[in-house]
């Protein structure tokens, strides 16, 4: 788990171990980061509430107009044309 680097004596070996330590504290870091702050508005969740948002703000749209189409039509069979 842990890269001790500083201990190794070969110098590929080491540099292995140092880019594999740098991955490992860049990845905690951005952990931190997330935790933090939150997942961001790129997120699978932040996605998700917004197509469930824009699904009910279109439902609700639909059924307003609903009574508006109802009365259209009912005017035009008035009038003798039919829609």
């Amino acid at each position: 788990m842990l890269h001790k680097f500083w201990t190794v004596t070969d110098p590929m070996t080491a540099q292995i171990q140092m880019i594999l330590f740098m991955k490992n504290v860049s990845m905690l870091g951005g952990a931190l980061l997330i935790s933090q702050f939150g997942a961001g508005p790129f997120s699978l969740d932040a996605r998700r509430s917004r197509r469930s948002h824009l699904k009910e703000k279109t439902k609700m749209h639909n059924q307003s107009e609903a009574p508006n189409l109802a009365a259209i039509k009912t005017a035009a069979s008035r009038d003798g044309r039919f829609v």
